[in-house]
């Protein structure tokens, strides 16, 4: 055999074994392990726990003192007696000093393990322990979890024990619809496991929710007879203007580390800002321990400790581990044990295992979240508002690596800079359209001026006619039914017949034009597609003597005003822009009225505030996120040096909820001054379609008002923004037609 023929042969071995090799070297190589710890609920609980502890631990006893104070302040409660011995026995103060005391000593141990030099990678928060996770991933500060923890307690004062737990063999998807057709109160609580979910019922109907559950083929048995608060369920809500007021003051950080939320279902990636009514969700929301489990354990986590007492299983981990990967489960406390020589078992096993240092930046917060933030992240795509409040606390204008541009946050910034088209051109935009968007003053305000006919009072009272007609037809078939999906079904299809109609087109034509528009309208995708329509439409158009948007252009064109691809580029703009903001603008209000029945009811009384309503809409959610420009020469903005050339994002979204600028920013407010949002950008390039928006929205909501006054969220379908850095619009949003969604 020749010399070539043996290299031959060797590198087709080496391809065939090297991933049995490979394989066999890792497990002769110990990996390191990943650690995750695990913050629980309100779960087994004896006098004195911790008492030991915190005598001979330094550490151990100054934070509990830390935060025993920060408890007296906020609520005039102490967690001391339990840890020296004097605990008051009384039933409420019992239940309240219990979910406090396994709350302190939860954050406790955490500092006395960071105090060893134990990190964890991952942490895992589950009920009462969500808050205390969200400060051991940095999340929140030590004041700021210890409130959400005194909410949570505050729920024995508001609701009374009279709720009996039952175990029901089925998923907790089942279990939801099942509680909807429930003859009495049935609310699920704990997605125990894949077939296994427990739920609250009330101890007087008991009886009457059990044969209902018989007469669904259900399988249920009680696991014990002790009554318990309503933590969990649908009855939280009513408290959310009392529960959640105190979040409104919480400064939401990164999180430095992953955190596995129950509440979620699952991860919630490093860098992330939870944003603040999150934690008013941990309070009404089901704990999803099955799958957070699974996704835990499909993430490659393979050893995880209690941190305080147990709250999980070890069968748990092993039916949700994923892959049938065992997890290692440590314990910290255990009734009946001696605290110290626990603490000290469990540190020597982790001595003898190899972990995985967690990367946790040091240094500057602001300059690290700058060096990641992404406005294609899709956890900032589902809310950009906590980061939007984060970066303001340190100005209003950064510099963002990852887009290479310059984002401008602060109402007051935004306006400035849409009214100095001469520092900051609108020249970047050419390539979509050069006549309008792409362009500055004065020729920008010439074309304005020329299509200032398409927006006349004579228009729009035909538009409003065409809108309530076409909303009607449309809810003929929607009414009937019990769910929908509104952005599929009702908002995309009236926006996309109201612009064609708008710009003139016959049925064949409107036909024509949706089928050329593929993939998801928000994508985009469609662009070539949409110019190669009008292209052909212009081409072809016969002027009737109508007063339409075609004749307006090409007789532009006739007298030299633009060039014809400039007017196929405004035909299409003209198309996607009143489909696209209208669209996520109704989608948008039909959301705030659908999951807020006071909004409707203010409403349905007082038609005058209806143009308010639109405003709030618009400024909470506005359909385009930001507003791009680029610097003619160096300028400083807000003591930032931002070179000539340069990017700059307005963030429409950001300013809109400015609290410098408006009060109470999350909130609607109808005593708000009208039209002084961003939504409709301002300055030379201030839209020219408002007037249409605001129109076509008012009369569609006024017929879903009065055709679908029952209108609700579909809880178990929970609405989705659609992913894109620039659009701020639903996806989907199921609403059930009449009041049948639990």
């Amino acid at each position: 055999m020749d010399k070539r023929a043996v290299l031959s042969l060797s590198r087709k071995l080496l391809s065939r074994y090297k991933h049995t090799a490979i394989r066999t070297a890792r497990n002769l190589v110990p990996q390191r392990k990943q650690l995750v710890f695990v913050f629980g609920g309100r779960t087994q609980y004896w006098p004195g726990m911790g008492s030991e502890l915190y005598a001979k631990e330094p550490v151990f006893r100054a934070c509990i003192q830390q935060c025993d104070a920060i408890i007296q302040e906020l609520s005039g409660l102490s967690v001391l007696p339990n840890f020296e011995g004097t605990a008051n026995n009384e039933p409420v103060h019992q239940e309240t000093a219990t979910i406090l005391t396994l709350a302190v000593m939860q954050i406790a141990m955490f500092e006395l393990w960071k105090s060893r030099g134990i990190h964890p990678n991952a942490v895992m928060g589950l009920s009462l322990g969500e808050g205390i996770a969200g400060y051991a991933s940095g999340a929140l500060n030590l004041r700021d979890a210890l409130q959400t923890c005194i909410d949570g307690a505050r729920i024995c004062s508001l609701e009374t024990n009279d709720y009996i737990p039952l175990y029901i063999q089925s998923d907790i998807k089942t279990v939801n619809e099942v509680s909807k057709k429930a003859p009495a109160f049935l609310s699920p609580i704990y997605e125990a496991g894949e077939q296994g979910v427990l739920a609250l019922c009330h101890k007087q109907e008991k009886d009457i929710t059990c044969s209902f559950l018989d007469r669904e083929g259900l399988h249920w048995n009680t696991p014990h007879k002790e009554t318990t608060w309503p933590y969990h369920t649908r009855l939280i809500q009513q408290h959310r203007s009392l529960l959640a007021k105190a979040h409104d003051t919480i400064k939401a950080m990164p999180l430095q580390r992953d955190y596995y939320s129950c509440t979620v279902g699952g991860l919630i990636p490093k860098n992330s800002i939870i944003r603040n009514d999150f934690w008013f969700d941990v309070k009404r929301k089901p704990v999803l321990l099955h799958s957070t489990l699974l996704a835990l354990g499909e993430s490659g986590i393979d050893l995880m400790m209690h941190i305080g007492p147990s709250s999980l299983q070890k069968g748990q981990l092993l039916r949700s581990g994923g892959r049938n990967r065992r997890i290692e489960m440590l314990d910290t406390i255990l009734k009946d044990e001696p605290e110290l020589a626990m603490i000290a078992a469990t540190h020597q096993r982790l001595k003898k295992v190899k972990l995985q240092k967690p990367s946790i930046e040091t240094g500057d917060d602001l300059q690290n979240f700058l060096q990641q933030f992404s406005l294609d992240n899709p956890q900032v795509q589902v809310d950009p508002y906590p980061y939007f409040n984060f970066l303001r606390r340190y100005g209003s204008v950064h510099f963002l690596p990852v887009h290479n541009s310059w984002i401008v946050l602060d109402y007051q910034d935004v306006e400035y800079v849409l009214k100095q088209p001469q520092l900051f051109s609108s020249t970047l935009h050419k390539t979509f359209d050069e006549s309008l968007v792409g362009a500055d003053p004065p020729s920008h305000t010439l074309v304005r001026i020329m299509l200032q006919p398409l927006f006349s009072s004579q228009v729009f009272a035909s538009l409003a006619e065409f809108t309530t007609a076409h909303a009607h037809m449309l809810l003929d078939d929607l009414a009937k039914r019990n769910q929908f999906n509104v952005v599929d079904e009702f908002s995309l299809p009236l926006a996309q017949a109201v612009v064609a109609e708008f710009l003139g087109l016959s049925k064949a034509d409107a036909q024509a034009l949706r089928e050329c528009v593929k993939g998801h309208v928000y994508a985009m995708e469609f662009l070539d597609n949409l110019q190669q329509f009008f292209k052909k439409y212009l081409e072809e158009y016969k002027d009737a003597g109508q007063k339409d948007a075609a004749s307006l252009l090409l007789a532009a064109v006739k007298e030299e005003k633009i060039s014809m691809e400039g007017a196929i580029k405004l035909m299409r703009l003209l198309w996607v822009a009143g489909m696209t903001t209208t669209s996520m603008l109704l989608s948008t209000a039909i959301h705030l009225l659908a999951k807020d029945g006071t909004l409707k009811q203010q409403l349905q009384k007082n038609d005058q505030l209806m143009n308010r309503f639109i405003d709030e809409c618009l400024r909470l959610e506005a359909p385009e996120l930001d507003l791009k420009r680029i610097t003619t020469s160096a300028v400083n903005l807000c003591d930032k040096h931002i070179p000539a050339g340069s990017l700059v994002m307005l963030s429409l979204a950001a300013a809109n909820r400015d609290a410098k600028h408006f009060e109470q920013p999350d909130e609607i407010s109808f005593e708000r001054a009208a039209k002084q949002h961003m939504s409709f950008g301002g300055g030379y390039h201030y839209c020219l379609g408002v007037g249409m928006a605001r129109l076509e929205a008012k009369h569609a909501l006024k017929v879903i008002l009065e055709r679908l006054p029952d209108i609700s969220i579909e809880e178990n379908n929970p609405p989705a923004w659609f992913p894109s850095p620039h659009f701020r619009g639903l996806e989907k949003l199921e609403v059930c037609t009449k009041n049948n969604c639990a």
